[in-house]
Order: structure tokens, then sequence, then C-alpha cells
């Protein structure tokens, strides 16, 4: 497309549209505003001008016009954003004021529906190429579009077409992907329309198949794309969802509330992919969402992998990856690792920041979840500074990104003006990271005891008894580990809401 042809296309569409499709937004004055999808946006700081067709966020600074929020969205170049925008260009009919609105929405979405089942039922059969695969695209609907279709599925024809299901089962959207990746001014999916009223922001690819596997293992696999998430569900891992992007927004926050508080981001192992788990990690409440990030190979993803190793080989590796440390745990090791001060805390077998180390690592129960990091910190409680690392030790310290080293500065700050008399913030900072991560085990590890019992049958007398007194040595565990983060009270609340008495 010529210069003066995309110039024509930004101005025929309207960037409130474009916007809608990930964002819900509520009309102020001429604007309209609502949660910024760039950053972790607790009140409405993204302004959309229809006038200007451009958007602003006061919070982050993000801005730009129609083409660069789908760049920004989707991670894509400039041109496919041009693809995606003039493919999804249309015009909206106005609505008459005077009629009844909510029964025009309803004749609108059933209208829709209809549309989506005629298309569905013209799909053929699709082969993905992977016979292990295979059962998994049958189950998940997958198929591909013929030549011929109705206009308004002009776009999708001759493409690989997975049908989306909202939160209750119910055939919502499509996305097309093309076939081959051979001209790459053409996008690689193609979406529904958000004129029907379907919005990727407030949907999760799969959940209507992941939801009940989430409830019984207790968290969920968070993936970027459809044919990760069927090689995920293929491999046995039911409990998994796709964003359909890198974005996790509000809207998807909810949804997976409603199942549970512990994420997997398991996002592709490219650039973007590592920075968008990375912020997804930071940005989310600690407190009412455990994120765990997996960080696959230099450009593999789920599916992928899947394809490269086979079945038995992919979920080998991914229970291998799950090892990797949790926020809290990484966080410790940066601090740790990357700041000067802390290194003569390692030098002598009686420093009080050794002699803890030591004590944690000797307790079996509470271990460090990640061996490699387990091992390093041993080897820092040892008494070894810096220049002694050993080149694996090396490597991990240069992986460890920018965000935790500005997080481990904001936290210490904020932590100094807590205990203005303390000798040293740091050491005592540390050593309550250190606290954090120990509470964190032991209430996983109440949890996982809380949901047995609730299985163990009650003529299982000996079982239920064992476990009550483990959770009862937990809890008191617990309470030692809280009382020490000076949150007394933070025992009772985690304990009641899993039901135990």
């Amino acid at each position: 497309m010529t210069k003066l042809e995309i110039e024509q296309l930004k101005s025929s569409v309207c960037i409130k549209e474009v916007v809608e499709g990930y964002v819900t937004l509520e009309r102020k004055g001429n604007n309209y505003m609502g949660l910024c999808p760039f950053h972790e946006d607790h009140h409405p700081s993204l302004v959309v001008n229809p006038e200007k067709q451009t958007f602003h966020c006061f919070a982050c600074g993000e801005h730009g016009d129609a083409i660069g929020f789908i760049q920004k969205m989707e991670h894509c170049t400039f041109m496919s954003a041009v693809g995606k925008l003039k493919i999804n260009e249309r015009k909206v009919k106005p609505v008459d004021k005077n009629s009844d609105a909510k029964q025009l929405s309803t004749v609108t979405c059933q209208l829709s529906t209809e549309k989506n089942l005629q298309f569905f039922s013209s799909l053929l059969p699709y082969a993905c190429g992977n016979s292990e695969l295979t059962p998994a695209y049958l189950d998940f609907e997958v198929g591909q579009s013929p030549v011929n279709v109705p206009k308004e599925w002009y776009a999708m024809r001759n493409r690989v077409i997975f049908p989306i299901r909202n939160e209750a089962g119910q055939l919502i959207a499509f996305a097309a992907r093309k076939l081959t990746d051979g001209n790459p001014d053409e996008p690689k999916y193609i979406n529904t329309s958000t004129d029907n009223g379907y919005k990727k922001s407030e949907n999760l690819y799969a959940l209507y198949r992941a939801k009940e596997a989430i409830i019984r293992q207790g968290f969920v696999f968070v993936v970027e794309g459809y044919k990760d998430a069927i090689a995920m569900h293929a491999a046995g891992f039911t409990n998994t969802v796709a964003l359909c992007g890198t974005a996790l927004t509000t809207g998807q926050i909810a949804l997976l509330q409603k199942y549970t508080n512990r994420i997997c981001l398991l996002l592709d192992g490219d650039k973007p992919g590592r920075e968008a788990a990375r912020k997804i990690s930071l940005s989310l409440d600690p407190v009412s969402m455990e994120v765990q990030t997996i960080f696959l190979p230099e450009g593999e993803d789920p599916d992928s992998l899947f394809r490269r190793c086979g079945k038995e080989a992919f979920v080998s590796l991914i229970g291998r990856y799950q090892s990797k440390p949790h926020l809290s745990e990484e966080l410790l090791l940066t601090a740790c690792l990357l700041f000067q001060d802390t290194y003569y805390m390692f030098k002598g077998s009686l420093c009080l920041f050794t002699e803890l180390l030591n004590s944690i690592l000797r307790t079996n129960d509470l271990l460090l979840e990640n061996k490699e990091n387990r091992a390093i910190l041993t080897h820092l409680a040892e008494g070894h500074p810096e220049s002694d690392l050993s080149p694996v030790l090396k490597r991990v310290t240069d992986e460890l990104h920018a965000e935790y080293d500005q997080a481990i500065y904001q936290e210490k700050e904020q932590f100094g003006s807590l205990y203005p008399e303390a000798a040293n913030v740091m050491e005592m900072f540390l050593i309550r990271l250190f606290f954090l991560y120990t509470e964190n085990r032991i209430l996983r590890d109440i949890q996982k005891q809380v949901r047995l019992l609730l299985e163990t049958v009650p003529e299982n007398k000996e079982k239920r008894l064992a476990i009550l007194i483990h959770i009862a040595k937990r809890r008191e565990q617990l309470r030692h580990v809280s009382e020490n983060l000076d949150r007394p009270g933070a025992v009772i609340m985690p304990i009641c809401q899993w039901g135990w008495q």
C-alpha cells in the first residue's frame, strides 16, 4: 500500500471501534476512557479521541493512532497492523435513539450466532501435520475455510479457522490463520469483527474446556496463541488457556479469578514474549494472584516445541521448566547476585545472613523450588563472593532483567522508610524476602493439603488425621513466619478461604 492509501485507511476507520476490540471504553465528554492495556491500570487512564483519531495513556505515556495501537497490542510490524486494520474495516450503522437498546443488542447477537453457525458448518477438515496433535485439533473443531464463502466471510477464505467459544461454550467468533507465511504484508491472523460484540480482551481461548481442570489442578497455564493452547491440551495439560496475544487484561484476570489465584505464564521464547511475561509478573498483585513464569528456549513456543520433540519429551520438558522460580524466589536471587553492598554478608560462617541461608536450606519442607537457584544460594551461604562464581552462575546473573533491579531498589527504599532505625536496611530487606518466600511455600503446601483432605473419604480416618496434623504443624510455622513479617494476622484469612475449620 502507498502512503496515501494508508492515510485514507486511517481516516476511514474509527479508532474508538479499534480500541474497543481490546478495551472496554466509557464516554467522558467528547472522548472515551478505559483501563490501559499496556500497564497494570486500576483507574482508567487511557483516553481515546475520536476527533483526532488518537489514543493516549496519561499514566504510562503510550500514544498513537489506530495502526500504532494494533502494533502495540499484537506485537506485529507496521504493515501487519495495516493489514489487520484493512481487513476489519467496517461501517457502523447508526442506532435509532428511540429504539429499545437492550432489544436491539439481543437481535444483533442472535443474527451473529446464526451466521457463525452457518460459516462453522462450511469448514473443511484440517490436517495439522502431526499425528499426535490431530485428535486435539479435531476436538477443538479447527477447520479450513473453503475458497467459496459468503461475502461477509470473504477475508477468511482458504485459511485455517479456529472457532472461539466463550466461558459457557457458546460460539462467539473465529480466528483465521494464513496457511503459508510467504507474503509478509498479509496479516498472519484475521479475527472476527468487534462489531458483532466479540472482544478479545474479555475472553480467553479454551477456557470453557479448561475450567474444570483449572479447579482440579489449582492453577492455570497461560499461553499466547490458539495452536499453543491446543498443543498443551494434547499433551495432557488441560488446565491451559490462551491470551491470543501478549497482554493480560483486567477482564481476563477477572475470568481466571473465578477458578484459581495461581497463574503459570508460558509465553513464546522471543523478546516480546519474555518482556510481556516479566511485565505481567511484576504488575499483578501478589496478594490476589500468584504468578510463576516459564521461559522457553529462544524462538520456541509450546506448539513448535511439541512438534519438534514429540508428546512424551514435551511433557517431560514442561515438567522440568515448571521448576523455574516464582517471583519471590527470583527477586531474592537478584538481590543476592546483583547488589555489591550485599557481598559482605556472605563472608564468615557467623554472619547472620549466612546462618539464615543455611537454616532455610537445611529445612527439607522449605526447599527452594528451582534447583539451580538453590545451588547458587548454597554457594553464597558458604561464603563465596561474586568473583568466585562459576560461569553458570554468571549466566544466571546476566539473565536477570532490569525490571527486578528496579523492583528491588523501590522495595528497599520503602522498607527503609518503615524501619529508619535499622543499622543495615539491605540485610533486613533480604531477610524479609526469605521470610516472604518461606510464607509462600507454606501457604502453597497448606492449600495442597486442604484439597487432599477434602478429597479423602471420611472412612479413611488415619489418613485424614495425618493430614490434619500436618496442616496444624504448617499453620504453626506460618504463624511464626508471619510474626517475623510483622503481619501476625496473615495466617487466618488464607486458611478460612479454603474452607478448613
